[in-house]
């Protein structure tokens, strides 16, 4: 008796099972990096936010105490070129002007140029030329002291020799404007 062999092989049904499975799974693993390639944009773009502050924030504080940016030295009260007078405190040779030098009252928002080798204020906010997907911008707020001599809101006397500085860099992503903010307090120091 000849026992003839059950061959064995893939039904039509098996072999689709099988092409669905993996279709299924195909479609998990793209969506997953499609996930991780967005969460590592917005992560890289962020980081690139903050990096771009952070220079604004060194640069005010690099040229906080000088005549380009807001000091006035010398005299009592100190007149600075374009007219801005401050009072130097006490064992100080200058003074912070309420505003940065050469800039309209009126303006909120500052940037950095570098003018002639060293860097002035301007007013408004700027494209960063070497990523234009970013923008940046400096606020400054003169803060007030109250009368033990703390920062305070409301009530106090205005300091010019202490100053709030806001640096805030936006970009579009995905179609939604995202930003970050860097704040600092500077005050004035000797001698200024």
């Amino acid at each position: 008796m000849n026992i003839v062999p059950k061959e064995r092989g893939f039904s039509l049904v098996e072999a689709l099972v099988a092409i669905a499975m993996a279709s299924i799974i195909v479609v998990v693993i793209g969506s997953s990096l499609g996930s991780v390639y967005r969460v590592y944009t917005a992560s890289t773009m962020k980081q690139q936010a903050v990096a771009y502050a952070q220079e604004s924030l060194e640069l005010i504080t690099a040229y906080r105490n000088s005549p380009a940016v807001f000091a006035c030295i010398g005299g009592t009260p100190c007149t600075a070129p374009d007219t801005q007078q401050c009072t130097p405190l006490t064992g100080y040779n200058g003074c912070w002007t309420r505003y940065p030098r050469g800039i309209p009252a009126g303006a909120a928002q500052y940037h950095f140029v570098s003018t002639g080798g060293a860097w002035q204020l301007q007013s408004g906010a700027e494209t960063i030329a070497s990523n234009t997907a970013f923008s940046r911008a400096i606020s400054l707020q003169n803060l007030c002291r109250d009368a033990s001599g703390e920062i305070g809101l409301a009530g106090c006397t205005e300091d010019l020799n202490s100053k709030q500085v806001t640096a805030t860099v936006s970009w579009v992503e995905r179609g939604q404007t995202k930003s970050v903010q860097l704040q600092k307090i500077l005050n004035g120091s000797k001698p200024l």
